[in-house]
């Protein structure tokens, strides 16, 4: 059965277990070990786990490297809880966890977003006696880093050097990933160089990451530096790292290099209806609203407008409050008026969608002007101005008898059950325009 379990041949190897069974010759807990490390190696998470629960049937006990094999075998399938849960019951029956184990346990940790376990399990392994590997640093630095711990991820570093373990790509970029979140911008420098020295040529992660780094603490020379020399190594970013280095121009104000990149991304081909692309434009206009750049921002809105992707409230967002941000209402309006028009926007109040889920004998929804419970809430704002503007230059026949209504939902998915966007609405319409807003209750009436 091993040399079957080797070869991968899971489905042989169980076939020979069920035959043992039927001849009356009951498998021990090695064949039950290498059962199970078979369906791991033919990532049969499922399988492994039954057998493993069928050798406890048999009163057999399982040994450390039978729940290692069932635990790979889970990691592999991305079953993180059943993985850790597996790690429980080793404990519990008083095995001695291995370095496959722990490995298993913390990249199960990392991969399930329990940052803190992770940590813990890596700092428990000295007292368990279990030397760490680069595979255990990679993988609590990617933990350090996600939980913004750039100091403990530069200690597993220093670790490492201390335990003349050499430092692989993964370790590396999570390093200058804990690095860039924790806004040291010369750290990740000195790893990028470092990884160089140490005869590992930095791949895109690394300079994608380097360049955020630096983009995101405003240095602006040394990100366009960075950039040339990816581009002298060859290196061409993909979508993720374009809309991860765009943000980061944004996040450190350089609105002209985030345009730079915005157009080599457009240059390298994209499909210009993919959400990343859009995301990527969205983020470039909110740079240039940042930093008050109104008309480089309705350049990009209208780019595009011109040769997509389409743009979105996102979109529109940024564009309004780079209007906005220099005084310049009147074009904000136009704007937000264009984008209804030619359907980017959809804002009109739809009632038969509320009708059919309200509840039997509640009372009906009052005819709303505008459904803007999914907006932005400067767009929101700009929304409900062109309708006042609208209802005050109407003919006193056309005019509304009760007032205009607003949806702008409940909050029922906010924290704490109220609606951000209603808070803001009500509070602009009785402070900034000293009009009388009433809030109505989850039926539409006045509250």
């Amino acid at each position: 059965m091993d040399a079957m379990s080797r070869a991968l041949e899971w489905e042989r190897a169980l076939a020979l277990l069920t035959e043992m069974f039927r001849c009356v010759l009951y498998p021990n807990a090695i064949s039950y070990n290498t059962a199970i490390t078979a369906c791991e190696r033919g990532e049969q998470w499922p399988l492994a786990l039954e057998l493993l629960d069928d050798l406890r049937r048999q009163g057999l006990k399982p040994r450390a490297d039978t729940y290692n094999a069932a635990m790979v075998a889970c990691s592999k399938g991305q079953q993180n809880t059943a993985a850790l849960e597996l790690l429980s019951d080793l404990l519990e029956n008083r095995l001695r966890p291995d370095l496959v184990t722990c490995n298993t346990a913390i990249s199960a940790c990392v991969r399930g977003l329990h940052w803190q376990r992770a940590l813990d399990l890596t700092s428990d392994m000295q007292s368990m006696g279990i030397r760490p590997d680069v595979i255990t640093f990679s993988a609590a630095i990617t933990a350090a880093s996600r939980s913004e711990r750039w100091q403990t991820a530069l200690g597993f570093m220093e670790d490492m050097q201390r335990q003349e373990l050499m430092p692989n790509h993964i370790t590396f970029n999570a390093a200058m990933d804990a690095c860039s979140r924790g806004g040291r911008w010369e750290v990740a420098l000195t790893l990028l160089r470092r990884m160089a020295h140490d005869g590992l040529k930095p791949d895109l992660v690394a300079a994608s990451l380097a360049v955020s780094a630096c983009a995101s603490a405003g240095q602006q020379a040394s990100t366009v530096e960075l950039l040339l020399q990816m581009e002298s190594d060859g290196l061409r970013p993909d979508q993720s790292a374009f809309v991860g280095m765009i943000g980061a121009c944004k996040d450190g104000h350089l609105w002209e290099v985030s345009l730079r990149l915005l157009g080599d991304m457009v240059a390298a081909g994209f499909g210009a209806e993919s959400a990343s692309e859009q995301a990527a434009f969205s983020t470039a206009i909110g740079a240039c609203e940042a930093q008050g750049e109104w008309a480089h921002a309705l350049a990009v809105l209208a780019r595009m407008q011109q040769d997509g992707p389409e743009p979105n409230l996102v979109t529109y967002n940024a564009a309004a409050l780079a209007l906005l941000s220099v005084g310049r209402l009147p074009d904000a309006l136009a704007l937000y008026r264009e984008a209804v028009n030619c359907g980017d926007l959809q804002p009109s109040w739809s009632a038969s969608t509320e009708d059919n889920s309200r509840p039997p004998g509640s009372r009906a929804f009052p005819a709303a002007r505008l459904d803007l419970h999914r907006f932005p809430v400067e767009l929101a704002k700009l929304a409900v101005l062109a309708e006042l503007v609208d209802e005050a230059i109407r003919p006193p026949s056309s005019a509304a008898e009760s007032g205009l209504v607003f949806v702008t939902g409940t909050g029922n998915h906010s924290p704490g059950g109220k609606s951000p966007l209603r808070e803001s609405v009500l509070e602009w319409l009785r402070g900034e325009l000293g009009l009388p807003a009433l809030e109505g209750d989850k039926e539409g009436t006045a509250g």
